[in-house]
């Protein structure tokens, strides 16, 4: 599919959204808005071994619901949205994410490594603050499964056709994308996120109607989402680094060489 020079700047971003140039040459209202790509370090909650944390990254929110104790099967309740990019996000900013990812790391011993990390891409809610579900559940639906701490996993945002359009910051969107990921037995404390979105902000609280303004690209987003192939093969994989460090002990770790191949299923299982 031959895609313009704009269209392809959004794919690069798409791909990478925590080096490419900032672009949005597919939607609509391009030249409206403000780009910003933001970054924050996320610490797990500190005592749960088993949970499901929800990334909204079109709002800019995150919640959780957690278990301390391994209880198979035992429903969690979501707790109350945040901020995941505390304090640059305001209740007034209209904004949307072109682009992001969530990279979860290991920060435990080595000696202690133990569990399995299941991530997935859901275009719409997944669930809300006050809902309930549970780690064997949200594991079974998810595409991506990995045993936890080997690498760094890494989950990017694939933008469905509500996201397209600007939402208000820090307010739950039900039909924006949401970035799903669950664990279950994990050492307590050892779970970090970092966390990267992308995004055209208006600095008003008043959105432009996307239809009064033309995108410069001349191929639409789903162009550019068809040029990628199946979600499975570009937005969940693993971050190769040149080393691993246990942040808890300092220990250093031989050098990673080669290719890691995703183990995921084609498609979002059960959502």
């Amino acid at each position: 599919m031959f895609l313009d020079s704009a269209a392809l700047k959004h794919r690069q971003l798409l791909l990478d959204p925590c080096n490419a140039e900032m672009s949005n040459g597919c939607l609509a209202g391009l030249g409206t808005g403000q780009y910003r790509r933001y970054r924050t370090i996320l610490a797990g909650d500190g005592q749960s071994v088993e949970g499901t944390y929800v990334f909204q990254l079109g709002t800019g929110l995150v919640f959780n619901g957690t278990h301390v104790a391994a209880t198979a099967g035992t429903n969690y309740t979501f707790n109350t949205a945040t901020n995941v990019f505390a304090p640059q996000l305001s209740s007034t900013t209209n904004l949307r994410c072109l682009a992001g990812c969530i990279k979860v790391r290991y920060i435990g011993a080595e000696t202690a490594r133990a569990g399995t990390i299941g991530m997935a891409v859901v275009p719409g809610q997944y669930q809300a603050p006050g809902g309930s579900s549970n780690a064997v559940q949200d594991l079974a639906r998810t595409p991506f499964n990995a045993r936890f701490g080997e690498i760094v996993h890494e989950v990017k945002f694939v933008p469905a056709q509500a996201d397209e359009e600007f939402h208000l910051a820090l307010a739950l969107e039900p039909k924006a994308t949401t970035i799903v990921v669950t664990y279950r037995g994990i050492p307590p404390g050892s779970l970090q996120f970092e966390v990267t979105g992308c995004y055209e902000i208006e600095d008003t609280a008043l959105v432009t109607p996307l239809a009064s303004h033309t995108p410069q690209s001349r191929n639409t987003l789903n162009h550019v989402l068809q040029s990628l192939g199946p979600v499975s093969s570009w937005a969940y994989g693993h971050v190769i680094a040149p080393t691993i460090r246990s942040m808890a002990t300092g220990v250093l770790n031989a050098p990673i060489t080669g290719k890691f191949a995703s183990a995921v299923a084609a498609g979002i299982m059960g959502l």
